[in-house]
Order: C-alpha cells, then structure tokens, then sequence
C-alpha cells in the first residue's frame, strides 16, 4: 500500500490516487470495525464445582454486551494464567447489543493448586479478518484445582485384608439392619429407605451395625529438606504421593469407609461421605513440602489401621503393614502398577 501511494504522488496518477484511496479506507474502516466491537463487553467466569489437575473440563464464560445499537461478532474468549499464557479457549459467534451470551471454553489445568485469576481476553478479526485485536476484560476470581485421581485398584489389594473389618454394636456403615433415622447432608443416597420416606414425608435412611474397621488414617509424610525440594526428580515423587493418596482416599470414601488425613502441614478429621472428599482433596492441593519433620501416627495410639505414604528417605516404616511407598509404584493412563523389579 505504500508503494501504491508513493507512486501516486510520484507519478499524479488518478487511478493509482483511487486505488490508494480505497485501501486507505478499506484498512480505516476495518480497525474502527474492529474497535466497535470490542466496545462494551464484560465477561465472568462460572467454575464447575470439581476441577482435577490434567483433566480437560468445560469453563463456561458469560460474555454481555453493554452497546445500545450494535451487536458484536466473531468474538474468541481466552482465559489468562498469572503468567500471561492461556488455559482456557472458545469461540463465540455473537452477542446481541443489550444482552449476553455464554461460551464454552475448553479448559485444562496442568498443576493443582491455588491460582488467583485476573484476566480475561477477548479477541476479534471481525470483519475482514486482516486485522486481530484484543482487549482484557479485568475479572479477579480464585480458583482451587484438585489433584488428579487415578486407579488404585491394585494399591487397595495389598491394603485390604490388611485392614480387616469385623461388627460392633454401635450404628454405622455396615452389613446388618439397625433402624431407621433422618437423612442427613452428605450420606450415600443408596441408604435411603423410600418406602418409609414416602410414609414420614421426610427423607428417611436405613441405618446398619458399624464395623469397627472401616476408618483408615492416611499419613502423608511431606516433610523434605529445603536443598532437596528444587530436585526434579524428588519434586516429582512428591507429586506422585499426592495423586496415590488423593485416589486412595476416594477410592475409601466411596466404599463407605471413614477416612482421615494426616500431614507434618495439618489434618483433616476422620469422617464419610463426599463432603470429606472435597476436604481431602482440598487439603491435598494446597499441600507443600515441609521443611520440617513431624511424628507418624502410630496404629497403637488408636485402633484404626494407619496408611503411611512416602516419597523419599528411607523405605516406608514397616512398624504397621499398611506402607505405600510411592517409588514403588508408576503412574501410567490413569492407573498405578507396582513397578517391576528385576
């Protein structure tokens, strides 16, 4: 285009003057386009209730277009990581002036965590295509991202008959019948008994004689000392650690055990149901390592059996028989298999 205009001016040509003309306008008219619609435009965010770490999942953005007149086109929605590279995108084809739209933003978080969010950008070629620009939409939210959960199915095999189950005479989670009482938040819906429900008008659940050995501690020894914590490879184990104890945790939990946790950074009290799922593993993703040792829960002080998970030093402690060691176990597709010895 320069050249044309220089050419014109060189030469008084009026067809070149035209022809410079009209690209001049063509370009003019295309960025004020552009700059229209991107006007007026406020995006939030709405999270799922659960996001795993390497787990694709679907960010729903609303994007509202505040102009009186115009409608905006041709919209992509990206969503910022703290570090300026997006996790999230989408397409949006319009949003009609006055009103809002929602788009479906494919999304994946590569590390659980705490991450404060600030921006949303918004970007557009609309309507020629020659011309991408964009603009941030400030939306401050904190989203906590899970760790992921795999199959631990091979795991549970060398800790079940370990753990042992035998009935008692207080109620809980068992086999045999004991009554009937209230539904309370956070049980299995599968106890619930209908026929008495339909009877009281008030949701109604079976109870059962508890057995004394379905509680589990799972201990998480995070302590590691500060010179190991930027290794790689020690990084990586600890990882590991917390995927095996996040799975190992709801694979319990959704076999109607109770289930506690246990770190040098904290605890989580023994309960049932999912909303100690979400505790654990809201616990787990905000878990570091510590620089400073603490005492493993011994299965003496308490007769529930204890599950001692490690990632470093020396072999898991062999003073209980429930010892995972998350060097002996890989993490392949989804699954965790002991790693073969030679």
């Amino acid at each position: 285009m320069q050249l044309v205009g220089f050419a014109a001016w060189h030469s008084g040509t009026n067809l070149l003057y035209l022809i410079f003309a009209m690209l001049i306008a063509f370009f003019l008219a295309h960025g004020l386009f552009v700059w229209l619609n991107l006007q007026g435009l406020s995006a939030k965010r709405q999270f799922p209730r659960d996001i795993h770490a390497l787990k694709p999942f679907v960010l729903h953005v609303e994007v509202s277009n505040r102009k009186r007149w115009l409608n905006s086109y041709g919209l992509a929605v990206a969503d910022m990581l703290p570090d300026g590279s997006a996790y999230a995108a989408g397409l949006l084809p319009s949003v009609s002036r006055n009103a809002s739209a929602v788009v479906e933003c494919r999304a994946f978080f590569p590390r659980r965590g705490r991450y404060q969010l600030q921006h949303l950008r918004i970007i557009t070629r609309y309507p020629f295509g020659l011309v991408e620009r964009s603009r941030l939409v400030r939306t401050p939210d904190e989203v906590v991202v899970l760790p992921p959960v795999a199959d631990v199915s091979e795991v549970l095999k060398s800790l079940t008959s370990d753990i042992g189950e035998f009935e008692s005479p207080y109620r809980g989670a068992g086999t045999d019948f004991s009554g009937l009482r209230e539904y309370q938040p956070g049980e299995h819906a599968r106890r619930i008994h209908w026929r008495s429900t339909a009877r009281a008008q008030r949701i109604m659940v079976m109870e059962f004689q508890r057995e004394e050995h379905r509680t589990v501690c799972l201990w998480l020894d995070n302590y590691c000392p500060i010179e190991e914590q930027n290794d790689p490879i020690v990084a990586g184990l600890f990882e590991r650690a917390v995927i095996l104890t996040a799975s190992l945790a709801l694979s319990l939990l959704q076999s109607e055990y109770e289930v506690s946790l246990r770190t040098v950074s904290g605890s989580v009290p023994s309960a049932s149901g999912v909303h100690q799922a979400h505790r654990i593993l809201g616990a787990l993703a905000l878990l570091e390592m510590c620089p400073k040792p603490g005492a493993v829960p011994s299965a003496a002080d308490k007769e529930d059996p204890v599950v001692e998970l490690r990632f470093r030093g020396l072999a898991a402690s062999r003073r209980h028989s429930l010892a995972v060691d998350a060097r002996e176990w890989s993490l392949q597709n989804g699954v965790f298999s002991r790693v073969a010895t030679s």
